[in-house]
């Protein structure tokens, strides 16, 4: 009998999700450091794109990442509710020309006018160094940010539970 293994699990999904319009990447073909989770080229992308109209600059984008990367220093849940705060209600970014009006910058556009300006992005075997490497079956990302961390296990083995991943 033939069973379904993670490797045919994980490309079940890849595809799914590419026939929905993510973009498909290996893990190992994004060249990044580490220690960053965020996607910045994607991100710089979006927001050149979203803002465009605006007349944002690359100061502006540079500076934008930097409040959406930035970590509060508390704890995880206080970093995860300062994240979903940004992701959620944006935030005002002070523009370079004082004469301009600050820009209101949303991480993710959920208004259906600027929706077409995300970046859908689906990644396996994910690599983050940050207490030691762990390597993520798959991850989900809009605009360069993870939302969705996928860790896969072989359906057809039942002793398999939590406990095995990241391993």
């Amino acid at each position: 009998m033939s069973y379904f293994n993670e490797s045919q699990l994980e490309q079940s999904i890849i595809a799914l999700l590419k026939e929905q319009g993510y973009e498909y990447m290996k893990g190992e073909d994004i060249v990044r450091n580490l220690d960053e989770v965020v996607l910045r080229g994607d991100l710089a992308e979006y927001l050149h794109n979203r803002y465009k109209n605006d007349g944002i600059t690359d100061q502006e984008v540079e500076a934008a990442i930097r409040v959406i990367m930035q970590q509060t220093g508390g704890s995880l849940y206080d970093e995860n509710k300062h994240t979903i705060h940004l992701l959620m209600d944006g935030f005002s970014l002070k523009r370079e020309d004082p004469a301009k009006q600050n820009l209101y910058i949303y991480p993710i556009a959920f208004d259906e006018a600027n929706q077409k300006h995300n970046i859908f992005k689906v990644v396996n075997q994910y690599a983050v160094e940050e207490y030691g490497r762990i390597r993520c079956d798959m991850v989900v990302f809009v605009n360069a940010l993870p939302l969705v961390v996928i860790e896969l296990k072989s359906p057809s083995r039942e002793e398999t539970d939590e406990e095995d991943a990241y391993t």
